[in-house]
């Protein structure tokens, strides 16, 4: 079962973390960013919206996403937390997306991965460090779990992990590193 929507959205003094809309779908596919996720593969789950063409391709799987937000009666497979990031000064304008999945594989079980996105004019700005540090102790609690992992598929994903307080364990998926973060 997923956790419970946040009763409100979560912020601190620099971003507002909210449920991810077919709106902020929208914008994704207006940005068009499309690099780095063909490569994006999560343990256990399927790739089908890579089957999707080009910029069409983010908004199907960020609105379907934000259908999961709103399902009344969550299926094992409903598995997914995803937020918008905006930052609370300036325009409004999407900053990026963090997200959570919990895997239901054994190597996997009772371990949730990390996903972000940083919008094209957002990146160097720390934003997807500063969402992980905002949500994951949100993301730790209502999964009810102990860790969180990232598979880092780069050098910039793996430098995210690092300032965000994970740290490189032994394990890899594929030739891709992982880093850890647990609640203690």
């Amino acid at each position: 079962m997923a956790p419970p929507r946040p009763v409100a959205p979560l912020t601190d003094d620099r971003l507002a973390l909210t449920p991810i809309s077919e709106t902020d779908a929208g914008e994704m596919q207006r940005l068009c960013d499309v690099d780095g996720w063909d490569d994006m593969h999560t343990p256990g789950s399927s790739n089908v919206f890579l089957t999707v063409p080009g910029c069409l391709r983010l908004f199907v799987w960020a609105a379907s996403l934000a259908y999961s937000w709103e399902a009344e009666d969550f299926s094992a497979n409903d598995v997914h937390t995803c937020f918008a990031i905006r930052l609370t000064q300036g325009t409004g304008d999407l900053a990026g997306i963090v997200g959570y999945t919990r895997l239901w594989t054994p190597d996997w079980h009772g371990r949730l991965t990390t996903y972000y996105w940083t919008a094209p004019p957002m990146r160097r700005a720390q934003v997807a460090t500063d969402a992980l540090k905002l949500s994951m102790p949100w993301a730790l609690k209502a999964w009810d779990v102990d860790e969180v992992f990232i598979h880092a598929l780069n050098g910039k994903s793996e430098k995210v992990a690092k300032r965000a307080g994970f740290e490189l364990t032994d394990e890899s998926i594929g030739e891709h590193p992982v880093f850890r973060h647990g609640a203690n």
